[in-house]
């Protein structure tokens, strides 16, 4: 508030009367209780009210908890904290009080903690000819991650197979052959927003199989017959030898 002290006079030299203000001081009124001790969680708020101790007649009217426009609860005027609140959001605590006759209100902004958006990562890939392993590492400090699926796509995004959440392996896979891993997790912040589906991946390639290759040497020829020594280069066993024919040059 502000007052002043304003005279009014006039001196006689026929523009009527005039104003000067002699002085002007501004001065707050004393609050007779207050929000005090506050601190948030990511679900709850706690608070304390501070009383003046040397005004009469003072008593706590009621206290309610509010978002914005919406009234979200009254509470109890012993009510010291209050829980089941959504993270990361603004709320505003209410209070009346009456003072001898007099009504008054106070009112206080919270904001609530945020949770953390866990992170999934695919790491450590280790292909083979026919299987991949890998590492599934889940960043979750408040237990809010949710695996939904861990699929194997092919180099045109088609689901291949499909595993649990726990899954760090598939087989019966093709050599040389280009794959993507896919996990699809869910988790819900509690701020209103309600769940956020997510998913992370990862491409790689399975090794390639060596062509096996055939030799024929140390042949040996009579009048009669002819005999030779067959070599075949085949480190993974995919050669299946069909049959060894003769042929005469025509």
């Amino acid at each position: 508030y502000q007052y002043a002290i304003v005279a009014s006079y006039d001196n006689l030299d026929g523009e009527g009367f005039r104003s000067h203000i002699l002085t002007k001081e501004a001065f707050f009124t004393e609050a007779i209780v207050l929000f005090d001790d506050i601190s948030s969680t990511q679900d709850s708020i706690q608070f304390s009210l501070y009383w003046k101790e040397d005004w009469e007649n003072k008593t706590l009217a009621s206290l309610s908890l509010w978002k914005g426009s919406e009234k979200i609860k009254d509470l109890q005027i012993t009510d010291r904290s209050v829980s089941g609140l959504l993270s990361d959001t603004e709320y505003r605590l209410l209070a009346t009080y009456r003072s001898n006759v007099a009504e008054e209100k106070i009112e206080l902004f919270v904001t609530t903690l945020a949770k953390t958006e866990p992170t999934v990562e695919i790491s450590d890939i280790n292909a083979t000819q026919n299987s991949v392993k890998y590492k599934l590492t889940v960043s979750d400090p408040d237990s809010l991650c949710k695996i939904e699926s861990i699929e194997l796509l092919d180099g045109k995004g088609n689901i291949i197979q499909k595993g649990i959440a726990d899954q760090t392996e598939f087989a019966d896979l093709l050599s040389d052959t280009n794959y993507t891993l896919k996990v699809n997790y869910i988790y819900d912040l509690n701020n209103d927003f309600g769940a956020v589906e997510q998913y992370v991946t990862a491409d790689f390639t399975t090794l390639a199989k060596a062509v096996p290759s055939i030799n024929i040497t140390d042949i040996a020829a009579t009048q009669s017959d002819v005999s030779c020594t067959i070599q075949i280069n085949d480190p993974d066993s995919i050669c299946t030898i069909d049959s060894i024919q003769l042929l005469d040059e025509e």
